[in-house]
């Protein structure tokens, strides 16, 4: 099937390393009246959350989506890049650190601080390389990076709009068949309506008495008349076809209200039936009807 249906439920999951970080970008979203959009990340990278805002709205219709970027710094190995390591740094900061301990009354024999000015100054060399990184291209290198996150997230709305398409189509089929059966059931009303007033009025009169079939001919197309549920069943059965159409339509993709308002109508119609025909295999009928366009309307929820 072609991707004519997407789904405001989905999920795109990207990771990269840019310089060194190892970033991750997360898009989600679930169904919305609106697009509504989240945005989260790190502190220091605050100020692009605008222009990444920005984005999520051009390539997204409705739904309410979170983005969520954060990353973890990649460490060196011990092997690799020795002499990039700040040396000077780590001497200053340890006798520095010597100094502080003498003047406060600490051995600095101890094990136990040279340890911790050891692991101290090695953390102050790494983070003064790190700063050192130029991150000029970084903003640009995010941007990218959540616009084929994003890819991946439009890519997981179509595979769910390609399921929810299969699921439209067949409870169609079904709720067809059982409207064609609802008049199937429709065209006995006529002769019920006849033996269940014939009924009625051999139990109130006398036996004896001649009933005017004239008469009881015009109350029975009185009654059939206002029972007649021709109209509704045309109407239900056009409202299905223009779901379909809907569904398989490739001109654009936002479908959700349109189909939302159709199933009402159905709803609409179906309603109509039940109220009119007082017919115990057709009330059944009708209610199996509903039950159908009840799952129907759940999932159209999820429609973009």
């Amino acid at each position: 099937m072609s991707d004519t249906l997407l789904s405001m439920t989905g999920y795109g999951e990207l990771s990269r390393e840019l310089g060194e970080r190892r970033w991750r970008c997360v898009v989600q979203s679930v169904n919305s009246r609106y697009l509504d959009c989240r945005v989260r990340l790190p502190q220091e990278y605050i100020s692009l959350e605008p222009a990444l805002r920005g984005l999520l709205k051009n390539k997204l219709i409705r739904g309410k989506v979170d983005l969520v970027l954060s990353y973890e710094k990649l460490y060196l190995d011990p092997g690799d890049g020795a002499g990039d390591f700040d040396k000077a740094a780590a001497k200053q900061f340890c006798r520095a650190g010597l100094e502080l301990l003498r003047e406060l009354g600490w051995q600095n024999g101890e094990p136990v601080y040279r340890q911790a000015l050891l692991s101290a100054s090695l953390q102050q060399a790494m983070t003064s390389r790190t700063a050192e990184v130029d991150e000029s291209g970084l903003p640009e290198q995010i941007k990218l990076l959540v616009s084929e996150a994003l890819l991946l997230h439009r890519q997981s709305c179509l595979d769910e709009g390609r399921e929810l398409s299969t699921f439209f189509l067949s409870a169609m089929q079904d709720l067809n068949g059982r409207i064609d059966k609802i008049h199937s059931l429709a065209l006995q009303m006529p002769e019920l309506f006849k033996q269940r007033l014939q009924s009625r009025i051999s139990r109130l009169v006398d036996n004896n008495l001649e009933l005017d079939q004239a008469r009881l001919c015009q109350e029975i197309a009185h009654q059939v008349d206002r029972s007649d549920v021709s109209e509704e069943i045309v109407r239900f059965k056009s409202h299905i076809k223009q779901f379909c159409s809907v569904i398989e339509s490739s001109k654009e993709l936002r479908k959700g209200k349109k189909l939302d308002f159709i199933v009402q109508e159905l709803s609409r119609e179906i309603n109509t039936i039940t109220a009119k025909a007082s017919f115990l295999e057709l009330t059944r009928e009708a209610v199996e009807v509903k039950t159908v366009l009840e799952q129907v309307r759940e999932q159209v929820q999820n429609v973009v």
